[in-house]
């Protein structure tokens, strides 16, 4: 899970799942409702929705790049 204090309060923003192949995110509904930004620009909410962000792991990339920016 990816939790986020955007606005102010904690809350989840969504789920995270890492395969040996690909990192998945998708929003929460909750998260979606809020009208919050999301994971940076390029993964905005009003862009992806309720649709899965998949990205290919690679050595250079094993996480989204904005997650991965924050290990």
């Amino acid at each position: 899970m990816v939790w986020t204090r955007l606005g102010g309060l904690p809350r989840r923003m969504g789920r995270l799942y890492v395969t040996d192949r690909e990192c998945r995110f998708t929003y929460d509904d909750e998260f979606l409702d809020t009208g919050l930004p999301g994971l940076g620009i390029v993964y905005a909410p009003e862009f992806f929705g309720k649709t899965t962000i998949v990205r290919q792991r690679s050595e250079l990339f094993d996480l989204l790049p904005p997650l991965q920016s924050l290990i």
